[in-house]
């Protein structure tokens, strides 16, 4: 509740709440969620903060196995490997990522599949 008009991104940047995550993991993480990083925590419904929480666990777990035993490249589906390259692509829809300093960070995102409303119900 303290933090209900903090944007997303920074909210995930937070140690105390999510200790580990870091700025490319927090984009990562919006993506899959299909969340706008700038979008205010306090509008996330229930079943939303459940996806946020899902999706968190599920990628820190996926980048141990991945990436944490080699230090190797992500798979191409993940946004990691497009988020900082000129012209860098959403691998879902090939839509033209977005760069803008939200939360204090440089944020990437898909503006096709991350908007500022709430999430499609699934």
């Amino acid at each position: 509740a303290r933090r209900a008009k903090a944007p997303l991104k920074a909210l995930l940047l937070q140690q105390e709440m999510f200790a580990g995550v870091g700025n490319w993991m927090a984009d990562e993480i919006l993506w899959r969620c299909g969340f706008h990083p700038a979008r205010r925590s306090g509008s996330l419904s229930n079943n939303e903060i459940n996806i946020l929480w899902r999706e968190t666990r599920k990628l820190c777990r996926q980048a141990m196995k991945i990436i944490g035993r080699t230090w190797g490249d992500p798979p191409a589906s993940w946004l990691l490997p497009h988020r900082w390259n000129d012209g860098g692509r959403c691998p879902r829809d090939g839509q033209l990522l977005r760069r803008e300093e939200i939360g204090g960070r440089t944020t990437a995102w898909c503006a096709r599949c991350q908007t500022l409303g709430r999430r499609p119900q699934s």
